[in-house]
Parts: structure tokens; sequence; C-alpha cells
């Protein structure tokens, strides 16, 4: 009898002791989402940055949180692009023998032309987005659900794979087939989508979307042959 109320306290222990893990880490995630939010609404997305890298060394499954990361560092990097450009509108006076104001365009003033040749090998827009889609990548290795991470990578290093030299008749099926997807008539933009493929094998997207048709109707096991069909298409 008593070796069982030692087993059962311990039990009892160990599973107070993970609820309230649970419930600690529910906590914290909730609390320093929240911050991301306000520092965000106020613009400092350096600071909300940093918040969420210290949130996902903790809490790295945490798919939310990586997608929040990549919509930061989205606006990072629309703001880097707007000062990479910084040059170009530019107002450059100088002072003529009179002593008046004289303009000068930026191609003819030899110190800004300097600068805007170390600006674009710094690059600052590059590094961000090379940042923000690597933090994408680092979400769908350590998370089952970082699905804006997986759209940005597939957007911009799947989707935009482009079909060239395809025949007309395929690009006529592709083209219906897309009709059907965005109407959300699936099984009907399956069966054109096929129709392209049979035309020219070399479709790449029109394999590429079969699957997200057959995704979209949970017929999985179709889905993963048409992705890895098209993925043999462009290795």
């Amino acid at each position: 009898m008593k070796r069982t109320l030692i087993m059962f306290s311990l039990v009892w222990l160990m599973f107070n002791h993970f609820s309230l893990s649970a419930g600690d880490r529910k906590t914290d995630i909730a609390n320093k989402m929240e911050k991301v939010e306000k520092l965000e609404g106020k613009e400092k997305y350096d600071d909300a940055e940093e918040v969420l890298v210290d949130l996902l060394d903790k809490y790295s499954d945490y798919g939310k949180a990586w997608d929040k990361l990549a919509e930061i560092r989205e606006k990072q990097y629309q703001l880097a692009k707007r000062t990479s450009n910084i040059f170009s509108n530019i107002t450059i006076t100088r002072k003529d023998k009179n002593g008046n104001d004289v303009a000068v365009s930026p191609q003819d003033d030899t110190l800004t032309q300097k600068l805007a040749t170390l600006f674009s090998e710094i690059n600052p827009s590059k590094k961000v987005y090379n940042k923000m889609m690597l933090g994408c990548r680092l979400g769908c290795m350590y998370s089952n659900n970082a699905w804006l991470c997986s759209i940005r990578l597939r957007g911009a290093y799947v989707d935009a794979l482009t079909d060239t030299n395809i025949n007309a008749s395929a690009k006529k099926y592709f083209s219906s087939a897309e009709i059907e997807f965005r109407g959300r008539n699936y099984n009907k933009a399956a069966e054109y989508y096929q129709k392209a493929i049979d035309a020219d094998p070399s479709v790449y997207k029109a394999r590429l979307y079969l699957g997200d048709v057959y995704y979209m109707t949970k017929r999985y096991d179709d889905a993963i042959t048409a992705f890895q069909q098209a993925v043999a298409s462009h290795p």
C-alpha cells in the first residue's frame, strides 16, 4: 500500500510539473508575441525581431513566431529597399563664383558616385532579403506549422520557375486549369492540368499545380507523386 502511494505521489508530481511547464510556455509565448505586436505597431521592427529571435531560441517549434519573424523581416526589407534608392532621389547644389546655388546631377558629383558605389556593394536590402528567406527555411525545418514561411519559400524558389518553349495546346489547357483552380473547381482544374501535361510533358507548373489540386482535395498520395514529378523535371 505504501509503495502504491509513493508511486501515485511521483506520478502526481510529474503530471503537475509538466502541466506547469506547458502553462509557463504558453504564458511566455503569449507575453512575447504581445510585445512583438506592440513594437510592430510602433514600427520598431529591429526590436520586434530581437524579441522573436529570443523567443525562437527557446521554442523553435512555434510556427507562428517563425511566420511573424518573416513578416517583420519583410517590412525591414521594404525599408532597406527604399534606403537603397536614396541616391536616385538626392538633390545636390553647389555655389557658383557669384555665390548662387547651382543644381548638380548626382551622376556628375564624384563624392556622390563613390558613396553610391559603396552602398551598392554593401546592398543592405539584399542582406535583409537573404536573412528573411533563411529564417523561413529554418522555420520550415524546426516547425510543422510555419505555413507563411513555407509559402514564401515556394513563391520565391519554386513557383518562380517558368515554363519555356511549351506548345500552344499545353498553354491553352494550362490557362483553362488556372481559371478552374481560382474558381475552386478542383476536379475540373485537375483534368485540364493533366491535359496540359499530356500535350507537353515538359510543362513543369502543370505538374506542380496538379499536386496542389490533389492536396486541396486530400488526395495526399497523388499530391506527393505530382510534386515528385515536378521536382524531377526541375531538379
